[in-house]
């Protein structure tokens, strides 16, 4: 369960890093599906290329997710440094009042 945990937080901070070039490029690349299949990318790419977060999997929702992951890493004596990152900035974004975002706002946090 834990590196399935963090292979899809992984597969999520790549995805948020390609969103942010195609956000880069104003729209002039759009590319919904990846090579992997992700879910994000096909279900996502538009929304967060227009700056919408208003639905879906809220950040307050995955980072007590995120928490019993930590937890059983933890016990486990199992290092998640992917998923800390992670966590760290969905962190960032609920100080800043996204925690009823969805999870795709994480790109809010590669933005330049």
């Amino acid at each position: 369960m834990v590196d399935l945990s963090t292979s899809i937080i992984y597969s999520n901070y790549l995805f948020i890093s390609t969103c942010t070039k195609l956000k880069g490029a104003k729209g002039a690349f759009y590319a919904p599906f990846s090579a992997a299949g992700s879910w994000q990318m096909i279900n996502r790419t538009e929304t967060m290329m227009n700056d919408q977060f208003d639905f879906g999997f809220a950040v307050d929702w995955m980072r007590k997710d995120l928490a019993i992951c930590f937890e059983e890493a933890e016990r486990l004596q199992i290092k998640l440094p992917l998923a800390q990152l992670v966590d760290q900035e969905y962190k960032k974004l609920q100080a800043n009042g996204h925690g009823r975002s969805d999870t795709s706002v994480l790109i809010k946090q590669f933005e330049n």
